[in-house]
């Protein structure tokens, strides 16, 4: 596959595919590893260079030249097949080369918090395939890894030198490539190399333990922050394990060499008369493994006294053919799982020696190779099998006699066996596989609302939704994959070929858009809030801008970033598990509305839509809809609140009657019933039926506009009529609208949103006919019991007097919207109070009749009178770019920046000066910036110039020669071309800062006075 799969698909999709020996000359594009050696012993093999080549030495990019033209195909040693690798798709990217297969690894935990920055200091243990039985190891490595991108301390080391010194430093470090080369072999010159040598230079420390036999697969365990033991799994039907703490200490770079009182193995377990390979250790209870054989025998045994004694052992029955892989629950500490040769999934309790609890047979069509137990403890599991397939079983549908289950999601994409899958430790929705066609794939579930039951082939060109990103580029069968477990998004993979550490590009678009380095950064937002509220404290600033960052050390641009992180990652999680279990109570509402609260009142353009204020109304009714502590689903003592009830009711009836009002208010197009035959066209994210509903006739646009008015003017009637049938057909009337609004165009979650209030007007008898009789009984009785056992008299009248107070302060709040929607100067999506409690709400009170777009582009020529200088457009994920180009289908995600640019399109630049920044960020390559767009013409360097120009899109006709979706004209210049040192006094203006990359940028800067970095 050889196209750019962003274009085919809303989910964001990359390939590692393109352009990587053309990257080679950019700076940190492709780091290799070099190799550190240590004294030797009987037992402990430190002879690195066994086992990491010489090549691996860090060169300059000339000898790079010439190492490709002895070796064609290969790119410092990564040698590619179906074409290269593009280093624009990952934020870091390292290859380790052995001299043996290492094909099973696993990374140790880090304790320490600077540990998880760049420099990243990975520290990892992998297992031999030697030719000779003898030759094998266990090694453990620790890699001291740079990211693409430099940390800020050394920007300013950089910053504060001379351009002259830079060149000399450039110079010298090229200088040095050749000795670096003769000192590999040499400890004495590595050791002088390493106390004066380049800065941000990547190495790799080895030690090695003797293994009896191959090593069919390794686990480690970490006992506590201090003791971590080792087991392997041999082909002598045999598990060593060894204690590993003296080895790690050794690996500390500023510690001494290795020293010599290791023995070659701690313990051995040889309760196995045949080999196998399924090894796990418990997450819940370290010291406790599980091991499988061939023969489908099940051990569960415990190590004691720092694994040096191995205890408990006990034997779980019932597989007859080989077991394949194990898991242990990331929540109990006596249940795991397995999957094997019988094609079965299983869940086993330790407590119970002679069957599994659950199981589902013939999972797979074939062997199932692999598994993984989502680590949140949600319960799923993800299996991979010689089918090719990739299925998500949930825990709750196995049975325990039948056997039989259905996957919640299934992928047939991978075009080989699938040999390792692992959900992302901080990701609970992602999880990432591996198979022998020679690639890893990475999956957000996330990423479709619908059945994912239904999701077997997946999207246009055979790529499913859910595909997240896809890296490429070993050419041996990869064994294994693991993500680290405390370097966030780190990927490690094995094959015969060596390994591969890399971190795919964020998909977090906060950072980029409100990040201190972002298009508008939130810490100089929330400077400017500080200097408009006066010297108050943190409580009266909370109460007049609502957000959680007042109580923090909002002044520093990095706990702001934090913040904001922490509050979209806790927010998503607390989501995710009201979602997938269907249980909240007030706490966890209340937390969720702050949470959002400190979103958007950072979030200034980008959060400024009316869907932020309907979101704010419709959580912070949720608080008093659900049990106030209980979790339960049908809590005895807490039936719904009719007064939320009714205020949903109202919200909805405002929404409607809002965004009616506005438009018989405004614009003319609305009362002559032409609106529609512009609204596909200039809505502003079109999809792809968009397009065709665009080309209907007028009479069906005239129609659709009568239909909108009905909806919205005369439908929210009916829900004030205290008469059943009006109030089923008021609701259901409104729920179809948006379903039909979500079908039309990519309006993010705002028709999402409003079904949720319309849902109150359809009561149990409506919602009884879609759900079993059990369930229909057991919610009817919990809406007849009274506040009978758990709520006393006192909490009953405590429960009665906040809600009349909650009735109160929404009839109060009422006022000023009521006089609103009565006022011919009504205002829509506008808000009365700090919290948002009440809000005015409408939409499209005005239409445009052409659709504009703003093109961003940018050039390497150095000069702008050149004759042949030549334009190169940047793509957006979602906003018409390219004229064949098809409409993206994103609803409910929205892409903000997209969003954005559609509004700029009938601005000018000087009312958007985001897009001045925006463009200083595209003339430096920013990598986060980088993210929120679909393409970079610019990826093997930065432009020198850009650029943005204005366009009359139009929809093309349908059957055109060109398969094109747009044609379009050229209106004129919307900013005139523009390069860093045009930019610079406003990015001073401003307060923007930027990070220039390259030694001509840093001179420019410089030269310009330092603080303005």
């Amino acid at each position: 596959m050889t196209k750019d799969i962003d274009e085919h698909s809303p989910s964001k999709k990359m390939r590692s595919d393109e352009n990587l020996e053309n990257r080679r000359e950019q700076e940190n594009g492709l780091d290799s590893v070099h190799s550190e050696a240590e004294e030797d012993n009987d037992d402990v093999i430190s002879d690195t260079e066994e086992i990491v080549q010489e090549e691996y030495v860090e060169e300059s990019d000339s000898e790079c030249e010439e190492e490709d033209e002895a070796n064609e195909g290969s790119v410092k040693g990564v040698k590619l097949n179906q074409g290269e690798l593009d280093m624009s798709v990952y934020n870091l990217f390292r290859t380790l080369k052995l001299t043996w297969p290492c094909l099973t690894l696993d990374t140790f935990p880090q304790f320490d918090p600077d540990q998880f920055k760049s420099p990243y200091a990975l520290t990892f243990v992998a297992g031999s395939q030697a030719d000779r039985d003898r030759e094998n190891r266990v090694y453990i490595f620790k890699c001291i890894s740079h990211g693409k991108k430099q940390d800020q301390g050394e920007e300013n080391s950089d910053d504060s030198s001379s351009s002259s010194e830079e060149e000399e430093e450039e110079k010298s470090e090229e200088e040095s490539t050749a000795v670096d080369q003769e000192s590999e072999l040499d400890p004495v010159a590595k050791k002088a190399k390493k106390s004066g040598g380049t800065k941000r230079k990547n190495t790799m420390h080895c030690k090695g333990v003797k293994h009896n036999g191959t090593c069919n697969r390794v686990r480690q365990s970490a006992l506590d922050s201090s003791n971590f033991v080792v087991a392997s799994w041999s082909n002598k039907a045999s598990i060593s394990l060894f204690n590993v703490n003296t080895i790690l200490t050794s690996l500390d770079a500023s510690k001494s060499s290795y020293e010599t009182d290791a023995r070659a193995a701690s313990q051995v377990y040889n309760g196995h008369k045949v080999e196998g390979y399924a090894l796990d250790w418990s997450t819940v209870s370290p010291n406790q493994a599980a091991s499988a054989d061939v023969n489908g025998n099940l051990h569960v045994w415990e190590v004691a006294d720092k694994g040096s004694r191995i205890a408990n052992v006990s034997q779980l029955k019932g597989c007859k053919d080989s077991i394949e892989d194990i898991q242990w629950s990331p929540a109990e500490a006596t249940v795991l799982s397995t999957c094997g040769v019988d094609k079965t999934v299983r869940i086993w309790d330790r407590r119970t020696l002679t069957r599994s609890m659950l199981s589902v047979d013939n999972a797979h069509s074939s062997d199932v190779n692999v598994i993984s137990w989502n680590s949140y403890g949600e319960p799923f599991i993800v299996s991979g099998s010689d089918d090719h397939k990739l299925k998500v079983w949930d825990l709750r549908k196995m049975s325990s006699s039948q056997g039989k289950c259905s996957p919640v999601a299934q992928f047939d994409f991978h075009k080989g066996p699938i040999t390792s899958v692992q959900w992302n430790p901080q990701e609970s929705t992602q999880f990432a596989a591996s198979s022998s066609d020679n690639t890893v794939s990475v999956w957000d579930l996330s990423l479709e609302r619908d059945d994912l039951s239904t999701s077997e082939g997946g999207e246009e060109d055979g790529i499913p939704a859910q595909l997240l990103f896809l890296h490429e580029g070993q050419q041996t069968d990869i064994k294994e994959i693991t993500w680290h477990a405390s370097v966030k998004n780190l990927i490690m993979s094995s094959a015969a070929d060596g390994f591969h550490m890399f971190i795919p590009i964020s998909l977090n678009q906060n950072e980029a858009l409100l990040g201190r380095d972002g298009l508008l950064p939130a810490h100089l937002h929330i400077s400017f809030l500080e200097s408009r509220l006066g010297n108050v404290s943190a409580t009266s600033k909370f109460l007049q801008v609502p957000t959680l960052a007042w109580f923090a050390n909002y002044k520093n641009p990095i706990t702001v970033d934090t913040c904001l992180y922490l509050f979209a990652v806790s927010g998503l999680f607390i989501s995710a598990f009201v979602l997938l279990t269907g249980r909240a109570n007030s706490i966890l509402m209340l937390f969720l509305w702050i949470q959002y609260h400190s979103i958007v009142n950072l979030g200034q353009r980008w959060f400024s839509f009316g869907w932020e204020s309907q979101l704010l109304e419709t959580g912070f009714l949720a608080i008093f809809f659900v049990p106030f502590l209980s979790l339960e689903k049908f809590p005895a003592s807490c039936s719904p609140s009719k007064t939320v009830i009714w205020a949903y009711r109202w919200l909805i009836f405002r929404i409607m009657i809002g965004a009616g009002l506005i438009k018989i208010r405004g614009d003319e197009c609305w009362r002559n019933l032409t609106c529609m035959n512009y609204h596909y066209e200039t809505q502003p994210v079109p999809n792809p039926i968009s397009f065709y509903l665009h080309k209907s006739p007028e009479w069906i646009h005239k129609a659709e506009t009568l239909a909108n008015h009905f909806i919205e003017l005369i439908a929210p009637w009916f829900m004030l009529v205290p008469y059943r049938p009006c109030r089923l057909f008021a609701g259901l009337v409104q729920i179809f609208f948006q379903i039909v609004l979500i079908i039309s165009g990519n309006l993010s979650f705002l028709n999402w949103l409003t079904i949720v209030p319309s849902l109150c007007f359809l009561d149990d008898l409506f919602f009884s006919r879609f759900f079993s009789v059990v369930k229909t009984q057991a919610a009817l009785e919990s809406q007849n019991v009274k506040f009978v056992g758990k709520l006393d008299k006192t909490s009953k009248k405590t429960y009665e007097v906040v809600h009349a107070l909650l009735l109160i302060l929404i009839v109060y709040l009422s006022f000023p919207i009521v006089s609103n929607l009565m006022s011919s100067r009504q205002l829509m999506n506008s808000s009365f109070d700090n919290f948002r409690l009440v809000n005015t709400y409408g939409a499209f009170g005005s239409v445009t009749k052409e659709r504009t777009e703003v093109i961003v582009q940018g050039t390497l020529s150095e000069s702008l009178s050149s004759p042949n200088i030549e334009w190169l457009e940047y793509e957006f994920k979602c906003k018409p770019g390219k004229l064949d180009r098809k409409p993206c289908l994103i609803s409910p995600y929205h892409y903000r920046l997209d969003w954005l640019m559609w509004f700029s399109a009938f601005q000018n630049y000087q009312h958007n000066p985001w897009l001045i920044h925006l463009a200083a960020k595209l003339l430096l390559n920013d990598e986060k910036t980088l993210e929120l767009m679909a393409t970079n013409p610019f990826a093997e360097q930065t432009p020198k110039f850009i650029r943005m120009q204005h366009y009359r899109y139009e929809y093309a006709d349908i059957g055109n020669e060109g398969g094109n979706w747009w044609k379009r004209r050229f209106i004129g210049q919307y900013m005139p071309p523009v390069d860093l040192q045009v930019l610079q006094p406003i990015m001073k203006q401003q307060k923007w800062s930027i990070n220039p990359k390259t030694p001509a940028e840093k001179k420019m800067f410089v030269s310009k006075g330092k603080s303005e970095l």
